[in-house]
């Protein structure tokens, strides 16, 4: 190796890429031009400026074509097109500009494509430009210094092919790439031998169709070399055709991409085990981009929503993920959103009910978490859900069980117990009157005699409906145990509880239950009280209830008493109110 080779070698080890690349760009011998992906001009710097003869402000936001000579904007669009839609990266070219006073600016220069780093899309293209002309060697031999810096750093071997000569010229690079010796080239059929065997027929397909009628050869392969080592080279040519469209010469570059697709390989293969055990798991995922569009969903997430992977990919997840709340059967803020706002996981046990595309209902719990890079920032999210219907309604069914009549399905004592407690805590806190009924039903004791506990079950259960229909919404049934029930009626005076108890009794008294051929009739008493600011404690009020319905039942059966506020009870035909009761509650 030459002493100026080492020498170089030694001075761009001290630089990385990005300097080097700043350094070329900041030459004030070399136009720069960068063009947006729709064609619009986004930047020139003062050497693009002075070629062309107009002022920055005058380039910018222009489009590009209404510099390019008329002659050149048809292949200068159609190279644009590929590069935006990534079928080039980069290229040479040769293009003609009309400069501002009408004179043809004749130049060469090299084109590359910049994506945004996070999601890869294309940013704009940057055109390094020289122009051409008699006396230009001078500016050609520059750039030439600059694209051979250029080269040497990153790697890239270039070679020639001449059809004509026919003949084929290969730098140093390229030599060193496949593993050849000083001065060696590589004729094509010599350079086919180094394919991987795999690849041949594909790689030979695609330059059979560029050489057809193509000007643009792009494709990534594996060559084997002498000493046995497999690389993975990606390669770029470019033919030139003379006017009758006949392959003149082909110029092209390749280098070594080994290492960047080994990281591919990697990540693909980790993808891979990683969607094998999504595939797998009992719990539905549904996978998200940063825009929160779906990206992957597994099998159970599929079934659960009505969705195929492919019908949901790059939609927004909220509507795969159709959910709403239980309580109040609106849509909650997006789980997604949230945790990539946050940055942290949320995890959501019940309430939540997934709507599915097929117009199933499902109960589900379910967490949402953002999805981190190593070195930061927040790339996607991940929600894992299940079915819980089935338990959520087991629970339900224990729940009601533990609050409920298994008989009736009315509140049973203990929870209305609570229910009374709730209620004058309301009336001494906020000044509210409430009415405590006892309801006992009169003669069940020869319903039980004549049809059996199944007759007696039968009528309780008819008996509890009459007494849930005539509550309002806010009022509260209950069975006590046997044949006593009771009822809180909520936010009324001592009259409309009296009307309501009255209106129990003549609904109970009108039932002709029939069994096995008998008819079967009961009757009612109801005693209460009213639960009032002045009211002492819940079992002062029980008691109090307790003894207005016997005193009711005392009283010939059929009857309401009811104490009020003011202590004074219902006239029942002149006995007086009974100090103690047989506490028959």
């Amino acid at each position: 190796m030459a002493k100026s080779d080492r020498s170089a070698r030694s001075v761009l080890s001290r630089l990385d890429h990005g300097q080097l690349l700043t350094s070329i760009l900041n030459s004030g011998t070399i136009g720069l031009m960068m063009v947006s992906p729709d064609g619009r001009i986004a930047y020139a710097n003062d050497a693009f400026c002075q070629m062309t003869g107009f002022d920055r402000a005058e380039l910018i936001a222009r489009h590009e074509s209404d510099l390019v000579h008329p002659e050149d904007a048809e292949f200068n669009r159609r190279e644009h097109r590929r590069m935006v839609e990534g079928e080039a990266e980069a290229l040479e070219f040769k293009r003609r500009y009309v400069r501002r006073d009408g004179q043809v600016l004749w130049t060469r220069g090299s084109a590359s494509l910049q994506r945004d780093e996070d999601r890869g899309a294309p940013l704009f293209i940057v055109n390094l430009i020289s122009e051409v002309s008699g006396d230009s060697q001078a500016t050609i031999t520059a750039l030439y210094e600059r694209l051979e810096i250029a080269l040497t750093a990153s790697r890239i071997g270039v070679w020639e092919l001449d059809f004509i000569a026919p003949k084929v010229l290969w730098d140093a690079r390229m030599r060193e790439l496949y593993g050849l010796g000083e001065g060696e080239a590589c004729s094509p059929e010599q350079w086919q031998e180094f394919l991987h065997p795999d690849d041949v027929a594909r790689v030979m397909a695609e330059w059979d169709r560029c050489f057809a009628g193509g000007t643009h050869f792009e494709s990534q392969f594996r060559v084997r070399r002498r000493d046995g080592a497999v690389r993975h080279f990606h390669a770029l040519a470019q033919i030139f055709r003379d006017d009758a469209g006949r392959p003149q010469r082909a110029v092209g570059a390749n280098w070594d991409v080994t290492e960047r697709q080994t990281l591919i390989d990697k990540a693909m293969a980790e993808k891979e085990r990683l969607n094998i055990t999504l595939y797998s798991l009992g719990d539905a995922v549904i996978c998200t981009d940063a825009d929160a569009l779906v990206t992957f969903m597994n099998p159970v997430a599929e079934r659960l929503t009505g969705w195929t992977t492919s019908e949901a990919v790059a939609r927004p997840v909220m509507e795969i993920f159709n959910i709403i709340e239980e309580s109040s059967g609106k849509r909650p803020a997006s789980p997604v959103d949230l945790c990539m706002r946050d940055g942290k996981a949320f995890t959501f046990e019940g309430g939540t009910i997934l709507m599915s595309r097929t117009g199933d209902a499902y109960d589900i719990g379910f967490s949402a978490a953002p999805v981190k890079m190593p070195a930061g920032g927040i790339i996607g999210a991940v929600v894992l859900f299940n079915d819980v219907t089935k338990d959520r309604a087991d629970q339900k069914r224990v729940a009601r069980s533990a609050y409920h009549d298994a008989l009736t399905g009315l509140p049973n004592r203990a929870t209305f117990m609570i229910k009374v407690q709730g209620a004058l805590n309301e009336a001494k806190e906020q000044d509210r009157t409430h009415a405590l009924c006892f309801i006992d039903l009169d003669r069940f004791k020869l319903v039980n005699d004549r049809g059996g506990h199944a007759a007696g079950d039968a009528l309780l259960c008819h008996v509890a409906k009459l007494i849930a229909l005539s509550c309002t919404s806010k009022d509260v049934p209950a069975r006590l145990g046997g044949d006593e029930f009771a009822m809180l009626i909520r936010d009324c005076t001592v009259d409309e509880a009296e009307a309501a108890a009255n209106a129990i009794v003549r609904a109970i008294d009108s039932i002709e239950f029939r069994w096995e051929n008998q008819l079967l009739r009961v009757g009612a008493s109801v005693g209460a009280t009213m639960v009032t600011k002045g009211s002492a404690s819940l079992a002062e009020v029980l008691d109090e209830a307790d003894r207005a319905c016997y005193w009711a039942k005392n009283a010939g059966r059929g009857q309401v008493q009811i104490r009020k506020p003011d202590g004074s009870v219902s006239d029942l035909g002149g006995e007086a109110y009974p100090a103690e009761s047989a506490n028959i509650h």
